[in-house]
């Protein structure tokens, strides 16, 4: 699941303020650490990495692959700086944007390790003064696991009147210090829906969360990520706030128009336990292994074995054969491997990360631009490490039950706040039709037609949504009454109802 702290919010406002672009270059440059793969995989995988760059247009890339307690390879592609030819390099930090997220998760499981609260806890319980606030007498709180399962019922703002202080509340200039967490909170997040109806990505949850961890702590959030994790796992160019070393070494973001590279103006952001963190690929392989040695890397052990395993548990999902939620991590079914992790993109800049816990291998793969690459790219390299091949089905799609799926689909709790990606992605409806002896997925927003292809015979109601080229699995189930009719399809984490024609 691609994940981003502002989506359309600020895009759109970026491309008033470009500079002049760069064309982007054939043949980037790279710079290849292999500590221990076999020489012919490491050609594979420098290889991929080039023609990722070419294919899915990213002027820098960055790469860390993490094996046992050991990083075996890292990549290093294109330019941080373009204008002044600079490399991508092992110094080059880039913001990590939402997987910033999961340290804020680690965190606040920290206090839980101590005995401080409780999952099912009520936040509000916790916070300085009334966190959530929600219009519905009907609803119950808003517990801990809500808001780390993404299942509070807010949205992507905190409520309607945040708009009229949503710069202040994204961005901070150069010359302002940034606000404390209990000011910017200060108005309280609202949901739109009861808590635990859906799954609905919420970027200030998490902010609120940071609050939180500094009222169950004393200190604050910034002081905490320092002391409590970053140190402790030896990443010691990493931090929430900016520091001489990090702007020195920081990889411009970029964004692509008509062809060109544009760089993006730097931005600080002040809600930082959403997205702040900045990082290396050094750093972050750091934080991997730790992740996939039970918490543990050396003397440093972060959480324990059993709170860790907790949080890569599946807490939340619509079908067992779709994307799962832990506590904050993703975890999913990758042809047979088990992956968890999380990306994250901030204007400027994207970052995939996974580990397969059973294969012990992670990855971290930063770009300097917000677009697919970095999620494309770290899936590409994920199939060539676990020996993914392209899988033929020569079987016969269940083709007597296609009728019964045709329709229009929207969402269970049709709120805007709590849908506004959904209605980016498909301006609110999804059809499903029979075209051509095929299935396809449609939206009204005008993307291209999605062909559904039935993965396995003996389930006709389970689907991969077809995209050309991309290296990213996508799945559709659809869940059938008793008349065989479809009353709904799952995407992901989410469940669309069949509801009236739409377009």
């Amino acid at each position: 699941m691609k994940t981003n702290c502002f989506h359309f919010l600020i895009s759109v406002a970026i491309l008033g303020i470009l500079a002049a672009g760069f064309r982007a270059e054939s043949a980037p440059p790279s710079t290849v650490n292999n500590f221990s793969l076999s020489a012919e995989l490491s050609k594979k995988l420098e290889a991929y990495a080039q023609e990722g760059m070419r294919k899915w247009h990213t002027p820098g890339l960055a790469i860390g692959i993490v094996k046992g307690d050991q990083l075996v390879w890292s990549g290093y592609f294109g330019y941080a700086d373009l204008k002044n030819q600079e490399l991508i390099s092992e110094n080059s930090v880039f913001e990590t944007a939402s997987v910033s997220k999961t340290f804020t998760a680690i965190g606040i499981m920290q206090e839980y390790e101590q005995g401080k609260f409780q999952l099912d806890a009520p936040v509000n319980q916790f916070a300085p003064y009334a966190l959530y606030r929600s219009g519905k007498k009907s609803c119950r709180q808003v517990t801990f696991l809500d808001i780390l399962t993404h299942t509070s019922g807010a949205g992507e703002l905190m409520s309607w009147r945040q708009i009229a202080f949503l710069i202040p509340t994204l961005l901070v200039p150069d010359n302002f210090e940034r606000p404390s967490l209990k000011a910017l909170f200060i108005d309280g997040i609202r949901p739109e829906i009861c808590p635990g109806t859906k799954f609905v990505y919420c970027n200030f949850c998490f902010g609120g969360l940071g609050l939180i961890l500094e009222q169950l702590s004393g200190e604050t959030f910034n002081n905490y990520m320092d002391e409590h994790i970053l140190k402790p796992l030896g990443m010691t160019h990493s931090h929430f706030y900016e520091t001489d070393d990090i702007i020195k070494n920081l990889a411009t973001g970029y964004t692509q128009v008509l062809g060109k590279y544009e760089p993006i103006p730097f931005m600080r952001y002040p809600v930082t336990p959403m997205c702040g963190l900045y990082s290396t690929v050094p750093d972050m392989s750091r934080y991997l292994i730790a992740l996939l040695n039970n918490g543990r890397l050396g003397q440093a052990q972060i959480l324990k074995s059993e709170t860790l395993s907790m949080m890569f548990t599946p807490h939340y999902s619509v079908d067992t054969r779709l994307e799962k939620i832990g506590l904050c991590f993703f975890i999913q079914d990758f042809y047979g491997h088990k992956l968890i992790g999380h990306d994250g993109a901030n204007p400027g800049y994207g970052t995939q990360m996974y580990i397969a816990p059973d294969d012990k291998i992670g990855i971290i793969v930063f770009a300097n631009i917000m677009n697919d690459s970095a999620y494309e790219i770290g899936h590409g390299l994920l199939k060539i490490l676990l020996q993914i091949e392209k899988q033929e089905r020569d079987f016969a799609e269940a083709r007597n039950l296609w009728q019964n799926f045709i329709g229009d689909y929207g969402s269970i709790e049709p709120e805007l706040l709590t849908d506004l990606r959904f209605y980016q992605r498909s301006l609110g409806v999804y059809r499903i039709r029979v075209k051509n002896d095929q299935l396809w997925m449609e939206s009204a927003n005008g993307y291209s037609p999605r062909r559904l292809r039935q993965v396995h015979p003996d389930d006709p109601y389970f689907y991969e949504i077809i995209i050309p080229d991309s290296e990213i699995p996508r799945y559709l189930v659809f869940t059938v009454g008793e008349n065989g009719i479809a009353k709904s399809i799952k995407l992901g984490l989410n469940e669309y109802v069949r509801v009236a024609r739409h377009f």
